[in-house]
């Protein structure tokens, strides 16, 4: 709720929060809604720090001339030193959004992965989970400088001075995340309201697979075998076909399924 009005703008409690956190180490990020005010409360903020007397540097990724200085992490340095001299001030960048690759945000990776299969691209999904497995990045351990179990939070861009190294270990949702992109779009176990689904996007390179899932307390047997090429799959339940992907959950004492899946 607004507390007060400052000329013709409403000066939003939040922005006492953001002014308190101006001078912590951390960067401060502003996320909301398009057309929520964002832009016109840091330039509150911005207006209140140099009626201060401090010094600020404004950047919109909006515009073409303003991102050339976030090209590379050089050319932001030089820019802040040009701006604000070495009594430094305070930076604000808008559209932030727009600027890739500053750094790889591992708990995303797996958002692709899904997307991927959702196309029928099993190879490109798993590229991706291979591209930031803990064990598969050990070889490269001085660098990583990341336990070889333990999903990182992010590793370093390109442009950093550390790019490959990873940082915040264990403090992260990508490990949840990895594990539902492997095993409900990959594998393609998903449980479903009314059953299991078997709906694999497996590596063209994959002759198959055996995996076991328990669901509703019953035990799924699953063999997955690739016939042919694609992702077109067809299911036997105790040696019966099912139609579909959806195994409907069974009735009665069963306490175990043996489920074949046909891939291509």
């Amino acid at each position: 709720m607004p507390s007060g009005r400052d000329n013709k703008y409403i000066r939003r409690n939040l922005l006492a929060a953001l002014a308190g956190h101006i001078d912590q180490p951390e960067i401060t990020m502003l996320t909301g809604p398009r057309q929520s005010g964002k832009t016109t409360m840091l330039k509150q903020l911005e207006a209140d720090l140099r009626g201060q007397g401090r010094k600020t540097l404004w950047l919109n990724l909006d515009f073409e001339d303003d991102f050339y200085h976030v090209a590379s992490q050089g050319a932001l340095l030089q820019k802040i030193q040009l701006e604000l001299g070495k009594g430094g001030g305070v930076v604000f960048i808008d559209e932030i959004q727009r600027k890739e690759n500053a750094g790889i945000f591992c708990h995303t990776n797996p958002w692709i992965m899904i997307a991927e299969t959702k196309i029928g691209r099993g190879d490109q999904a798993y590229d991706y989970y291979m591209r930031i497995n803990p064990s598969r990045r050990e070889e490269i351990s001085d660098l990583h400088k990341c336990e070889p179990y333990v999903y990182p939070q992010m590793i370093a861009g390109k442009d950093a001075p550390t790019h490959g190294e990873a940082k915040n270990s264990w403090l992260s949702g990508t490990a949840a995340m990895n594990y539902v992109a492997i095993t409900q779009a990959i594998l393609g176990i998903r449980p479903q309201y009314d059953g299991l689904e078997i709906r694999p996007v497996i590596p063209s390179g994959w002759s198959g697979l055996e995996a076991v899932r328990y669901f509703r307390g019953i035990r799924y047997e699953i063999s997955m075998i690739r016939r042919g090429p694609g992702n077109e799959v067809a299911l036997l339940v105790g040696g019966k076909p099912v139609p579909g992907t959806v195994i409907p959950s069974p009735t009665g004492s069963i306490s175990v399924l043996n489920v074949i899946a046909y891939i291509g």
